[in-house]
């Protein structure tokens, strides 16, 4: 009688207040709503779709955690079924108070032979774990919301307050049967229903697996956001964490049906100082609408799961492969997101002929019968690719296009490549430690890389498939697979000239620690001999002169054997360029990422030797920073230390030391990732293609279409990688008195700085009687030979 009567003054009370909030939003909304329309009609459906997957995964992965809860408790129920009862119990959330969804969970587990006490006690561990999480994650957005929205004095003390009491109730919400049992806090048995009594490590696992979950739910949020409002990525941690904490405000007003209401309401403070008011009620509203048909088509799909056959095996397949499933979602995120983000940057012009249009016109060359050919970065003859670069691996991506006659193709291989690299580390990773977590860590630390990212980034380069590649045979010759390690280690030695050199180091593996006498020697010989071919020989031959890099390290320098003797006869003068603080700061933004660990198991780094070498004496500054390609044959080498560290701190730490090493490692991969990756959020993102995208795009693309594929063009560096697939592509000043188009985008950056130059260039262009001016809009002008 008194839960009827406690039901209807919740109905009664709770529906009214939610209605009323929804009424100030829509007076909000009114003044606008022909504007808001507008933004219905031009929905990002990538962005919308993404936002979708992440609403799956919340409500996955908060099913999973549950089903922990659960098991930790005695009760083993396979996932698809706890997917489908935990999803179908929620859906009592819209009735005015949560006691609905936690009845409704009780009576369809009761009916699967779970007692009631154990019911009541998962769903308490469930209650304080929505807390905790949400205030764990919520700290991002502390200063914020302390500062900017609520004007709290003294924000930042109260939020240095707040971030080491949610530090300390997190450490003791893990560790609570610990404490329990030292402290004899049992005892206390008015609080016994509080306490999980779980071990540390199932608390661990479980809140891991919660914060996971909420995190997805605030990026479905953003996601969705910005699906029909622009908002900067730069927001989205803020963004992430506010909707996280909008979400803990509506669960703690149980008298609205799932927060409806509160939850906007929360989100809309916080969303009004980036946008205005009706738009911020728009998006929020909108948000909602999207993780509620999320919500249906979760339990669409777990009735589907529920009643599939063979899904009992399915099930069970994909719990004893968790970690394998966690690195394939990891490398799919970061495959989508790099593919978005270089499709995007190539078409808004962020690409380049250097290097994204010099790759593409090797390829397309060699497709149409023109040998491994390009135009001559430096003039306009044209010349064989073997003059800057033994990347022979562009000849094996020719067959690509046949499928897709594009320079995106070469940026989506690169991509996917790079992404099977935390696979192939995964594999090694457990062949070494016997430890899947730490395993999967490593591999998750590897896709959050910020030299790697940054590779990915900066247009197209063979040599950073040498990353995987590398891997890759490293793996197999671990396992003593030597086709398949003599198959990836021709593939990574096909990327650049200098991988021969490292590839030579296997043979010492083979030979001294595997016993592979023959071979191992043969291997390194071969290799060696290779490498020298290539650097004595065939480059300066296909060049016409000297190894053009060798200016990188002196200008009088005739060859290779001269640069290292000058080396070894004066070592003072090499010391004094490694200890510049610039090459320091260099080292450092290689070993953070990886918490220093390869400095414990230096042998390994001798792979990475060469390269690092090479970067470090350079004097050409892009060669010891990590924003271009040029760390992409030091990267596995790092890792592989790191994992052979984590291998030996483990043996004299023991096995609980795992735990520490994991949070270490996960630690040092997001704080490297915040400080020097271009992930939005990040501390040097790189977001100007979703941000600044190019306003003259439509004429610049209509424009450059017009263009013969026969006609020869003179360029500025960022068309070039647009105008790449044809014999004879320059870039200015070279070619200008032999083409038979001329084409400017003055937003390229070489060319903003030799602005007075240019437009000495450009008065010079259009006084002169042979050319024409055919399109100009904005920074972009096209002229064509009479």
């Amino acid at each position: 009688m008194k839960r009827s009567a406690l039901s209807f003054i919740k109905f009664f009370i709770g529906w009214p207040l939610s209605l009323l909030a929804f009424f100030y939003i829509y007076q909000l909304l009114r003044p606008e709503i022909s504007n808001i329309s507008q933004h219905l009609t031009r929905v990002n459906l990538p962005l919308l779709g993404i936002s979708v997957l992440c609403f799956m995964l919340y409500y996955l992965l908060r099913a999973y955690a549950w089903q922990c809860i659960v098991k930790a408790l005695g009760h083993d129920i396979p996932l698809h079924q706890t997917f489908f009862l935990y999803t179908y119990s929620e859906l009592k959330r819209y009735i005015p108070g949560n006691i609905w969804s936690f009845l409704s969970r009780t009576v369809l587990y009761t009916k699967r032979g779970v007692e009631k006490k154990s019911i009541v006690n998962a769903l308490l561990i469930e209650a304080e774990l929505v807390v905790v999480c949400c205030i764990v994650i919520a700290l991002f957005c502390s200063t914020f919301l302390l500062g900017t929205v609520l004007s709290v004095p003294y924000a930042g003390l109260t939020r240095t307050v707040l971030i080491v009491l949610t530090i300390l109730g997190l450490v003791v919400y893990i560790f609570q049967s610990e404490l329990i049992e030292k402290f004899s806090l049992h005892r206390l048995g008015f609080l016994r229903p509080l306490f999980s009594h779980f071990s540390w490590k199932e608390n661990f696992r479980i809140v891991a697996w919660s914060i996971a979950s909420y995190i997805f739910f605030g990026l479905g949020y953003f996601f969705s956001i910005i699906s029909v409002i622009t908002l900067s990525p730069q927001l989205i941690i803020l963004v992430t964490a506010l909707s996280v904490f909008s979400l803990l405000v509506g669960y703690l007003s149980f008298l609205t049906p799932t927060g409806l209401g509160v939850r906007e309401g929360m989100l809309l403070l916080g969303l009004a100082k980036f946008t205005s008011l009706p738009l911020a009620s728009f998006a929020t509203i909108f948000a909602r609408i999207i993780l509620i048909i999320t919500e249906v088509i979760a339990i669409g799909l777990s009735y589907l799961l529920y009643h599939a056959k063979h899904i009992e095996k399915l099930s069970a397949w994909v719990g004893n492969h968790r970690h394998s499933m966690l690195v394939i979602a990891a490398m799919t995120v970061f495959t989508m997101y790099f593919t978005t983000v270089n499709f995007l940057r190539f078409d808004h012009y962020y690409t380049g002929r250097f290097d994204l249009g010099n790759m593409a016109q090797t390829v397309w060359n060699t497709k149409h019968g023109n040998f491994f050919a390009m135009t001559d970065a430096n003039g306009t003859e044209q010349i064989s690719r073997l003059a800057f670069h033994a990347d022979f691996l562009l000849i094996l991506l020719t067959p690509f296009y046949f499928l897709w006659e594009d320079p995106r193709m070469l940026l989506l291989i690169q991509t996917v490549v790079v992404a099977f690299g935390a696979w192939y580390l995964f594999k090694i990773a457990q062949h070494v430690l016997k430890h899947d977590g730490l395993a999967a860590i490593l591999s998750i630390s590897f896709l959050l890389n910020p030299s790697l990212q940054r590779a990915v980034i900066y247009d197209f380069h063979a040599v950073v498939l040498a990353t995987t590649f590398l891997l890759a045979a490293f793996y197999h010759l671990l396992k003593k697979q030597y086709m398949r390690f003599a198959l990836f280690a021709v593939l990574a030695g096909i990327t650049k000239e200098q991988v021969w050199l490292i590839l030579a180091f296997f043979g010492g593996i083979i030979a001294f620690i595997q016993k592979k006498y023959l071979f191992g020697i043969a291997f390194f010989a071969v290799c060696a001999a290779v490498f020298y071919t290539l650097i004595w020989h065939a480059i300066p031959n296909a060049y016409g002169s000297k190894h053009f890099a060798l200016s990188y390290f002196s200008e009088s320098t005739e060859d290779p054997t001269q640069l290292i003797a000058e080396s070894i006869s004066n070592p003072a003068a090499a010391w004094d360029l490694v200890i510049e603080k610039e090459r320091i700061s260099y080292l450092k933004k290689l070993l953070v990422p990886v918490g220093y660990l390869p400095l414990l198991t230096p042998h390994w780094l001798v792979f990475a030797l060469p390269d690092l070498t090479i970067n470090m004496l350079s004097q050409k500054g892009e060669l010891h920073q990590i924003y271009y390609q040029y760390t992409a044959i030091i990267t596995p080498f790092l890792f592989i230390a790191s994992l052979y560290a984590v291998g030996l701190l483990r043996k004299y730490s023991g096995q609980n030391a795992s735990y520490i090493i994991g949070l270490y490692l996960l630690f040092t991969a997001f704080y490297s990732a915040y400080y020097y990756g271009p992930l939005p959020g990040a501390k040097e993102s790189n977001l100007a293609m979703f941000t600044k995208p190019l306003p003259e795009k439509s004429i610049v693309d209509q424009s450059l279409a017009t263009i013969p594929e026969d006609a020869k063009v003179s360029a500025t560096n960022n068309l070039g990688s647009h105008l790449s697939h044809r014999k004879f592509i320059y870039t200015i000043p070279y070619g200008i008195d032999s083409a038979d188009y001329v084409a400017f985008l003055l937003s390229d950056p070489t060319i903003q700085a030799r602005a007075t130059e240019t437009q000495a260039l450009l008065t010079n262009l259009a006084a002169r009687s042979d050319l024409r001016l055919v399109a100009r809009e904005g920074n972009f002008l096209l002229f064509q030979r009479r």
